[in-house]
């Protein structure tokens, strides 16, 4: 019996932590060990797995807001590629996602080298089922892991840009 009871708290306590720990302060610490990464969330907020290498982030209630947080392993690219060339990957897969909404107007306003905490950002704009939505994408590498966070949004969102900067490489 003891043993089973062993077994449920191990198990219980495996399944805490792969869906975030609450800080008790209304956020949720969310850590990938494999991907070494952290992000802290509103603990009211819904965290899904996406795959493997990918979260999603959303308000319960959120409408079009939302975050996905991905990590890839691999050799870092955005430094030793030319601008233009990033720009135009980043470009290319902006416009996939906006034809999977279908019939929609897609702005890049920000596609560009950044310092500090990112590697790269975009920022776009599109307009899905007569809503306008603001969105952007975030890269960071590391050696041996390439970090992107894709958001968006349909109203201000402090909250989530609050999320997004909570974003940390686990060195």
């Amino acid at each position: 019996m003891k043993r089973i009871l062993l077994m449920i708290l191990v198990i219980g306590v495996l399944l805490l932590s792969a869906c975030g720990e609450s800080s008790g302060n209304g956020i949720t610490h969310y850590v990938s060990e494999e991907f070494s990464y952290s992000i802290d969330y509103p603990e009211d907020w819904i965290m899904e797995a996406l795959d493997t290498n990918r979260i999603g982030i959303a308000p319960s209630e959120s409408g079009f807001n939302q975050i996905q947080v991905n990590a890839y392993l691999g050799e870092p690219t955005i430094a030793s590629t030319p601008d233009t060339m990033v720009q135009t990957a980043n470009e290319s897969d902006l416009q996939q996602f906006a034809d999977t909404l279908g019939d929609v107007d897609l702005t890049i306003s920000v596609n560009e080298r950044s310092s500090g905490k990112w590697d790269w950002v975009a920022a776009f704009t599109l307009t899905y089922e007569d809503v306008p939505l603001e969105g952007g994408l975030f890269i960071k590498e590391t050696e041996t892991i390439t970090y992107t966070i894709f958001f968006l949004q349909s109203e201000d969102w402090p909250e989530g840009q609050e999320v997004i900067d909570s974003f940390s490489v686990i060195e």
